[in-house]
């Protein structure tokens, strides 16, 4: 896309692409295809980013609307993407303590919940809220409700990846001292938003911005996936000794999984400290 571009013709670009990523996956996540539907998810969890972040150039109501749906929809995505995440990460970690004969007790509950979870999202997929949610984004598509769409696009898409740098950053200081679950999750999401904000503006159909905001959305996806590899041990832990018999050698699942958790955290200071230096070039 050219640089002369208008903020308007940014975010239909934006907008429409990732409308068609939705309905292109959306196959193979109602048929529960490897990866399918987490790649669902992560689309539908960009669209809400890109509408949030380019809200001062959406009209609010509709765009309320159709966050909200969104929300709704990953939501339901989100209970079993949860589970088949846990039950992978449990999978592989008795296999690493050589307690594979834990399977049945431990991995497939979460495999038989997981295909619950999975019924219940094909099966609205197949209905009215499907339905109605897939024509609203057809008309998005063809054309978002646009307000101040005149202003030059480069302008804007650098002034909103810095923004969200700074938000992300900013929280950094509390998080470190904190420490705590919520507070890591918080700036996992605000790390998750500034690389959907910077790869929405650097790649097609758009990639109107260069290598510096490519580096800035790298060092946030860093921070995220480190997050959520913390988290993700984390709940397995928890979910361990909440379901589990306070017993070996189920409590040394949930140990090795927090110990996991901890290791996760190791390289965070250097992650953050990658950011903030490509924050710095930007200035």
């Amino acid at each position: 896309m050219a640089s002369a571009v208008s903020t308007g013709e940014m975010v239909a670009a934006v907008l429409a692409d990732l409308v068609g990523r939705i309905e292109q996956r959306l196959p193979a996540a109602v048929e529960d295809e490897y990866d399918g539907v987490h790649r669902l998810r992560t689309s539908v969890r960009r669209l809400r980013t890109a509408l949030s972040v380019f809200g001062h150039h959406l009209r609010g109501r509709p765009t309320k609307a159709l966050r909200r749906d969104l929300g709704d929809l990953g939501a339901l995505l989100g209970v079993p993407r949860d589970l088949e995440v846990r039950a992978d990460l449990l999978d592989d970690l008795l296999e690493r303590l050589e307690l594979g004969d834990l399977r049945a007790d431990l991995v497939d509950p979460l495999r038989l919940e997981h295909g619950g979870a999975h019924r219940t999202f094909a099966a609205w997929s197949g209905g009215a809220a499907a339905a109605d949610l897939r024509a609203t984004l057809a008309e998005w598509s063809a054309g978002p409700p646009l307000k101040r769409p005149d202003k030059p696009a480069e302008e804007v898409a650098s002034g909103l990846v810095l923004g969200q740098a700074d938000v992300t950053l900013g929280l950094v200081p509390d998080v470190l001292a904190e420490a705590s679950p919520e507070a890591l999750h918080e700036l996992r999401k605000k790390a998750r938003r500034l690389r959907h904000t910077a790869e929405a503006v650097t790649k097609e159909p758009v990639a109107l911005l260069g290598a510096d905001v490519v580096d800035l959305g790298a060092a946030g996806s860093a921070i995220q996936s480190r997050l959520g590899d913390h988290r993700d041990a984390l709940l397995l832990a928890e979910h361990v000794e909440r379901t589990a018999p306070a017993m070996a050698p189920y409590s040394a699942v949930a140990a090795t999984a927090r110990e996991l958790a901890c290791e996760a955290l190791a390289g965070l200071p250097d992650d953050v400290e990658r950011l903030a230096e490509a924050r710095d070039r930007l200035r």
